[in-house]
């Protein structure tokens, strides 16, 4: 761990079933080095990081999820390794209260999941359009039945899919289905419509048309979920999707945009993606005379900074690790001990160590 040097940093999420365990994984920065074989396997250019998995354990008081429970643990991790809370330099991690609590109150910076806002975003983008949506998944509910998949057998073979109110892309699933589901149920036999429901519930050709248009958006959308998953995505790449999302599809700004609400160091990431706040928007903010104060100040020597592409933008390292450990920690080993499971993870996690 000795190679982890001071740009330590921990992503931590916690799993919200009936074991709670909490993940802390380290990164680093690697200097760049064309002979280092990280960057030669790195695509873009940017400064990979060396990510360490130190903990995969439970809480050691399920009954306190609180935050300082998560402070501590983190804390206790830490000085395991022989490091202090000085060599972290930001945190990654869901937009709960709970990890903001670390750049609130611990002093360390705080990045949100871009996918987590880009879900919430979406989420907001669809309310404009619950009508149609709900209408669309009660059409799908009548030819689901076991009567409704007989009679539609025998005008065409998919069955209807169903919407999953924790994900977004089911939404998409379902229009596509009624799209392609729209056509046959119009050709089913007036008897058969009746008898599994589909006739009262079937959506007018405006409506029809309305699904195809928004299903278009949900592609478009679907393809930044998509980019966002890539584990060389830079945060100011995600700040370039998000701009370009936002020019779209305006009603997204409230969870896209750089200074949002649920961002909790609008000034940090700004920093980081190195995007700036328009002439407009300086001028607005500026007096006059501080404007006038400002083109006579002289600049100072410039500085070096570290680059800071090896700063995730999203916590989906954490949700692979889950899905990872789901497959190990199956309904028959509910009886293995946290410390065998934490084994397992951390030699399948930290594999290239060795």
């Amino acid at each position: 761990m000795s190679k982890l040097g001071r740009h330590e940093g921990p992503v931590d999420k916690l799993l919200r079933k009936s074991t709670h365990a909490c993940v802390h994984q380290a990164a680093s920065c690697v200097e760049k080095d064309t002979e280092n074989p990280l960057f030669r396997q790195h695509a873009k250019g940017a400064i990979p990081a060396g990510q360490v998995l130190l903990a995969f354990s439970p809480l050691e008081d399920e009954s306190d999820l609180s935050s300082q429970s998560l402070s501590d643990f983190i804390a206790g991790t830490l000085s395991e390794f022989e490091r202090l809370w000085s060599s972290v330099l930001f945190v990654v991690g869901d937009n709960y209260s709970v990890n903001q609590y670390l750049g609130d109150n611990g002093g360390i910076p705080f990045i949100g999941c871009a996918i987590r806002r880009l879900n919430l975003a979406v989420q907001l983008y669809l309310e404009e359009h619950s009508v149609l949506i709900d209408r669309a998944n009660k059409l799908m509910w009548k030819p689901a039945t076991v009567k409704g998949r007989g009679c539609l057998g025998k005008v065409t073979g998919p069955h209807p899919k169903f919407k999953n109110e924790t994900r977004w892309s089911s939404t998409r699933k379902i229009l596509e289905r009624c799209d392609k589901l729209i056509p046959c149920l119009r050709q089913m036999d007036t008897k058969d419509a009746v008898k599994c429901g589909a006739d009262k519930l079937m959506l007018t050709a405006s409506e029809a048309m309305e699904v195809s248009e928004l299903l278009k958006d949900l592609v478009k959308l679907d393809s930044v979920t998509v980019a966002l998953q890539s584990e060389s995505l830079t945060m100011s790449e995600v700040r370039d999707l998000f701009d370009h999302s936002i020019s779209k599809y305006p009603a997204m700004k409230k969870y896209l945009s750089s200074n949002a609400s649920i961002v909790n160091n609008p000034v940090f990431e700004q920093a980081i993606t190195g995007k700036e706040e328009s002439g407009d928007e300086k001028e607005s903010q500026v007096s006059f005379a501080q404007q006038a104060l400002k083109r006579r100040r002289p600049t100072g020597p410039s500085e070096v900074y570290i680059d800071t592409a090896f700063i995730p933008p999203a916590s989906n390292i954490c949700e692979r690790l889950f899905s990872q450990s789901k497959l190990i920690f199956t309904a028959q080993r509910r009886a293995m001990k946290p410390a065998t499971l934490e084994m397992l993870v951390l030699l399948k996690a930290n594999c290239t160590l060795w």
